[in-house]
């Protein structure tokens, strides 16, 4: 399963390495997809788009999908649970915590901290990064009120000199789903990537484009 850039949501045969055109998802995202995930012990898909929409697909993508709007910005990133709940974070670093069992009805649970540039989500969906004001912060997501972890605040001076791209055309920042390492991308430039925990950064050759 791949999710596009055109928002659809394509099959592709592992063996092959063809797509299975007649499993392409009908009914898609307005815009590309920013991440996709399965959630656990079930095959229904779940996709968060830049058109501010979580989707749950079901077994087959020509089926409706359910979805779920709310967030006021493009999504960027998104992490589920294996009890089910999901997080979703917009490109104004507005937070979104959803249970899959109350979403398929709509209900919003909780959001949080508006204007944070979106860094990236825990795999477990614990832990959400943003970064503002030259500091990078890490938020307990795992309770209804979220709330900064300030011991693993950092502040640098070269996150202030930062000015993320929001469509990703120029440069961008992500963290590692383990939280462990953090790289920034700018075009024509050598990528930075930072070791969290020992708070170093090593240059990497550059690149074309993000």
């Amino acid at each position: 399963f791949t999710g596009c850039w055109d928002g659809m949501v394509r099959v592709w045969d592992a063996a092959t390495r063809t797509e299975l055109p007649n499993r392409r998802s009908v009914q898609h995202h307005r815009s590309w997809i920013a991440d996709m995930a399965f959630l656990a012990g079930t095959h229904q898909l779940v996709t968060a788009g830049s058109d501010r929409c979580v989707r749950f697909w079901g077994t087959e993508l020509a089926e409706r999908p359910v979805t779920l709007r709310g967030h006021t910005a493009e999504l960027r990133a998104m992490a589920l649970t294996t009890n089910g709940t999901i997080f979703s974070l917009s490109e104004d670093g507005v937070i979104n915590k959803w249970s899959a069992r109350s979403a398929q009805q709509g209900d919003w649970l909780s959001q949080k901290e508006q204007h944070h540039v979106p860094v990236g989500l825990s795999a477990d969906g614990q832990v959400a990064v943003t970064l503002a004001d030259g500091a990078l912060k890490f938020w307990d997501v795992s309770q209804r009120e979220f709330s900064e972890m300030v011991p693993r605040r950092w502040e640098a001076n070269q996150f202030k000199e930062l000015q993320v791209d929001p469509d990703r055309a120029q440069e961008t920042i992500a963290i590692s789903p383990d939280l462990k390492w953090l790289v920034l991308v700018r075009l024509n430039q050598p990528a930075q990537l930072w070791n969290v925990s020992e708070r170093t950064v090593q240059l990497l050759p550059s690149v074309g484009g993000p």
